[in-house]
C-alpha cells in the first residue's frame, strides 16, 4: 500500500472523530478529552521514536505520556470551570474549587514533571546524553500536550469552533500542500 493510501485512509477515519469531539457537547464534552488524549498519545510516541538515540539519550516515555496526560486533564478541568454551554454537576465542583486563577495546576504539573525527569535520569541512566534525554521528555510532553489543551479552551469560548476550524483548515492545507508538493 503507498503512502498517499495510507494517509488518505487515515484521515478518512481520523477526522471524523477529530470533528466530533468539538462539535458534540453531549456529556461535558468527554469525548473531546478522550480524541486529546488519543492524539497526544500517537503524538508524542511519533516524537519521541525519532528523538531515540539509544545509548546517546532516549527520553523516558512513560513519564513523559503519564505528565501529558495529566496536563491535558488539567486543561479539561480548566475548560469546565469557564465554559458557560452546560452546568457542570456538583461532585466535579467541588474539585473545580482547586483551580482558582491565582494558583496554576498546570505550571505545577510542568515543573514537577521537570524535577522527576532529572531525578529519573540521575538515578537510572548515565550522565552521557542526560541533557538530551531530559531536553526530548520535556520537549515531547510541551510540544503535544500545552496545544492539545489549548484547543479544549478554546471550545469555551462564544465562536471558540471557528477557531479550531480555522487553525485546523490552515494545518491541513499547508500540510497536504507540502506533501504533494515534495512528491511531485
Amino acid at each position: 500500500m503507498s503512502e498517499t493510501i495510507k494517509r488518505i485512509l487515515s484521515a478518512a477515519v481520523l477526522v471524523p472523530m477529530y470533528v466530533f469531539s468539538f462539535s458534540y457537547s453531549g456529556i461535558y464534552y468527554v469525548q473531546l478529552l478522550f480524541v486529546a488524549f488519543f492524539f497526544a498519545f500517537l503524538g508524542i510516541r511519533e516524537f519521541y521514536i525519532f528523538s531515540d538515540r539509544q545509548d546517546d539519550g532516549r527520553p523516558f516515555r512513560g513519564t513523559g505520556y503519564f505528565f501529558a496526560f495529566l496536563i491535558i486533564f488539567l486543561y479539561y478541568a480548566n475548560f469546565l470551570k469557564i465554559q458557560k454551554i452546560f452546568e457542570v454537576p456538583s461532585s466535579l465542583q467541588s474539585f473545580l474549587i482547586f483551580l482558582n486563577p491565582g494558583f496554576d495546576l498546570i505550571i505545577l504539573a510542568i515543573f514537577i514533571f521537570f524535577m522527576i525527569t532529572f531525578a529519573l535520569q540521575i538515578i537510572k541512566r548515565p550522565l552521557d546524553g542526560a541533557i538530551f534525554s531530559v531536553a526530548a521528555t520535556m520537549l515531547g510532553v510541551l510540544y503535544i500536550a500545552i496545544p492539545f489543551g489549548h484547543f479544549i479552551l478554546l471550545v469555551s469560548f462564544p465562536k471558540g469552533v471557528y477557531y479550531i476550524w480555522a487553525v485546523s483548515g490552515i494545518t491541513i492545507f499547508t500540510d497536504t500542500g507540502a506533501y504533494f508538493g515534495g512528491r511531485l
